[in-house]
């Protein structure tokens, strides 16, 4: 019997021990208007942790219908404390009348650089189903002209049915990511060409949940199935799943229980097969403004390494209480096993190197807290601190191409955070984010290409009917590499990143648009020796019918 048979009878037969909260899943989204950039927001689908790092999400200005969402991240565990993607989040900028489901877009931009997006959306009766796909790529880039292009294709489709008591949802998505590893230094770049690497994704998801309002029992249940290869020979597949169940007993005290699985196979140089099970179970207690959950999380995973143990259990407790009707406090004491994969690297860094080292890292212990509330109309405030302790946490060394360096002991990690968002009726949205990090090595010396600080403001503003535009701003600093021609510590340069779009509605289908990016014009390197392309703007329109 496999690896991958005894899991999953394992799941099945573990994942009814409890009960879970439910978890939010079929909803449609957007694909952005933006480069599409690989990093690690994985979309295996994981269970929703209690991040006290997560970036302020946008609001948006304008109601729309938003086509499904299709990336390449997977979505069934978390990831580390900081994705280290290089844009703003930014809020949604073309200004289609709420009317029409579908539209296509079609744009172009200095770089050489063809933008098309079409979103196809239909409902009827019970089921609603839809069809997204974008197109961005760079014939030429910062360095040496079209030795540093790239390409992104990415797309699906989606089914959903509704019966007023339940949800099915069946969907696929797809792409392509084209890049090139031009991270010479400079004096080899010239004699030496770039190594093209593409990624092929594909995945299938499955997903069914409870939305009876009247029923004793809330639960939810998802599945998928992923691959993704490059042109190396290096691939992998996995399957996930997750069950979440959850109970009222009496008015204030209930149950939750998650099960979920990851089962995955990696094949480069030698074949690895890494499977990982978890279990989590407790009891929700309700006294007046105070909420309790209180649990433990018992992972058994197969992992790579000498020192990772079959069987790790964690422990789950988190308690809000309700200061005012504007404000509240949260905080919390959990551990978990954060799933590391190809895919969720690749997402993160598409230049690394052939036959990476995969291994899951361990969060022993998170201790967060967190304050949030309503300062005066309009404007919300959330503030609060996070201390991690890992095992295994990866960085990222080399230049050319990269591969991963383990802190094997123990890695401390630091989140101070405070986050703002102000609305003013359907014109003015600001969002805000603040984050100053401190990670502690044992045996690295830093924290490699991990940074420091990191700040990211979204603006948008409806000046008529026929007129809106939008701003964004990235901070990112103190990111420390390893440069081994060198064999020294190399700090890179802050990123600032200056955006700005805007949007005239030409009429009810015709939509005309702008964007700018990088407007100081700084080639700057978030990872060392890859400089990203300076000013970058697209113009173009669309039509929704």
């Amino acid at each position: 019997m496999t690896n991958y048979t005894v899991c999953i009878l394992f799941f099945i037969a573990m994942g009814h021990v409890g009960l879970g909260q439910e978890a939010d899943w079929g909803e449609t989204g957007e694909i952005e208007d933006a480069q599409v950039i690989i990093e690690k927001n994985r979309k295996i689908e994981l269970p929703a942790a209690n991040r006290t790092y997560e970036k302020a999400p946008p609001t948006e200005v304008n109601k729309e219908v938003k086509p499904q969402q299709y990336d390449f991240n997977e979505n069934v565990y978390g990831g580390a404390e900081y994705k280290p993607s290089l844009k703003v989040s930014k809020l949604s900028s073309t200004n289609k009348t709420a009317s029409y489901n579908n539209y296509v877009k079609l744009g172009f931009g200095n770089y050489v650089s063809p933008l098309g997006e079409l979103s196809l959306n239909a409902i009827q009766n019970n089921i609603s189903a839809g069809l997204s796909f974008k197109h961005l790529s760079f014939a030429r880039g910062a360095v040496d002209g079209s030795s540093s292009g790239s390409s992104d294709n990415i797309g699906g489709l989606f089914v959903n049915l509704n019966n007023k008591k339940n949800v099915l949802h069946l969907g696929l998505d797809f792409g392509s990511v084209k890049r090139k590893h031009y991270g010479f230094s400079d004096g080899s770049r010239s004699s030496i060409d770039p190594t093209k690497q593409k990624y092929n994704s594909f995945g299938i998801n499955l997903g069914f949940k409870n939305t009876d309002t009247e029923s004793l029992i809330d639960y939810s249940f998802k599945t998928a199935y992923y691959h993704i290869d490059d042109n190396f020979n290096a691939k992998e597949s996995g399957f996930t799943g997750r069950l979440l169940l959850s109970a009222l007993l009496v008015d204030n005290i209930s149950l939750f229980s998650e099960a979920g699985f990851l089962l995955t196979k990696y094949q480069d140089i030698t074949e690895i097969n890494r499977n990982l099970i978890d279990i989590k179970g407790g009891v929700g207690y309700e006294l007046g403004p105070l909420s309790i959950r209180a649990g433990v999380n018992i992972v058994l995973t197969n992992d790579t390494i000498s020192n990772s143990n079959d069987f790790k259990l964690y422990p789950h407790i988190t308690a809000k209480y309700k200061l005012s009707e504007q404000w509240s406090a949260e905080g919390g004491l959990v551990g978990d096993l954060e799933a590391v994969t190809l895919k969720s690297i690749v997402k993160e860094n598409p230049f690394i190197a052939q036959n990476i080292p995969l291994v899951h890292t361990n969060k022993q212990i998170e201790i967060f807290g967190k304050i949030s509330g309503l300062i005066t109309h309009g404007v919300n405030l959330s503030a609060g601190v996070s201390f991690a302790n890992y095992e295994n946490f990866y960085f990222y060394t080399d230049t050319l191409r990269f591969s991963l360096a383990y802190e094997r002991d123990a890695t401390n990690v630091l989140n101070l955070f405070t986050s703002l968002s102000f609305n003013h009726k359907d014109n003015l949205s600001i969002t805000t984010r603040l984050d100053y990090f401190n990670y502690a090595t044992d045996v690295l010396p830093e924290a490699w290409h991990r940074p420091s600080f990191t700040s990211n403001l979204s603006i948008r503003y409806k000046l008529n009917d026929k007129l809106n535009f939008g701003s964004s701003l990235l901070l990112l600093s103190g990111v420390k590499t390893f440069n081994p021609e060198t064999n020294s510590t190399d700090k890179l340069d802050t990123i600032v990143d200056l955006g700005f779009d805007a949007n005239y509605q030409i009429n009810d289908k015709f939509n005309a648009f702008v964007e700018f990016d990088n407007l100081l014009g700084k080639k700057y390197e978030r990872f060392i020796n890859y400089l990203n392309r300076s000013f970058m703007t697209h113009v173009g329109v669309s039509y929704s019918f």
